[in-house]
């Protein structure tokens, strides 16, 4: 239970950060679209 626990903290963890930094919409969108080709490769 510990080990998917782990990948799970590190996908939460990037997530956060562009959030913070891109309080606007325009900048999110953008972030939101590159977000998940990356996951999915």
């Amino acid at each position: 239970m510990t080990a998917p626990r782990k990948p799970a903290a590190f996908r939460i963890e990037p997530e956060a950060p562009p959030r913070q930094e891109a309080p606007e919409p325009r900048n999110i969108q953008a972030d939101t679209q590159r977000k998940p080709r990356a996951m999915r490769t």
